[in-house]
């Protein structure tokens, strides 16, 4: 995840980012494709705090790398997840 400086205005793109990040998270752990928060974020060598911070604060915003690793790994979009247009899953 990308930090903002202390005081910095978080983007409008940024927020709507992060919440389909979220939401794709959220339905890939419905679907049975990801266990958990946790196990996610071991297996991918993500910081949890930090994700955790991204998704329920709305602060910084994703990074290529976590974007790739929806991507890869889950199928997911980076039209949708970047712009919101199109299907979420390829």
């Amino acid at each position: 995840m990308e930090n903002k400086k202390p005081g910095e205005i978080v983007k409008e793109y940024d927020v709507r980012a992060i919440e389909r990040v979220s939401l794709a998270f959220t339905r890939l752990m419905e679907m049975g494709k990801i266990k958990n928060l946790f196990n996610f974020c071991q297996t991918h060598d993500i910081d949890r705090r930090n994700f955790e911070r991204m998704r329920n604060q709305k602060l910084g915003s994703p990074s290529i790398y976590l974007l790739n690793v929806l991507r890869v790994n889950y199928g997911v979009s980076l039209d949708w997840l970047i712009t919101g247009k199109g299907n979420w899953l390829v």
